[in-house]
């Protein structure tokens, strides 16, 4: 899918640097974005990157 969708690229963040992130004073700011299950461990994430013109076109782009 992110090929298709011509991501620039991918980040994969371990559950080693997110529970460090987790420490950091600037977690508040970024928590929000990660929703974690209950009952399950968060053993990491991908962030995508995408570009485009305008928000119509990364719409577009991750609709494909």
């Amino acid at each position: 899918m992110m090929v298709e969708a011509n991501a620039l690229s991918v980040e994969t963040i371990d559950s080693i640097v997110l529970n460090l992130a987790k420490q950091d004073i600037v977690w508040h700011t970024v928590s929000e974005l990660i929703t974690e299950v209950p009952g399950q461990e968060l053993l990491g994430i991908n962030v995508v990157e995408y570009a485009g013109a305008d928000e119509q076109e990364i719409e577009a782009r991750l609709t494909s």
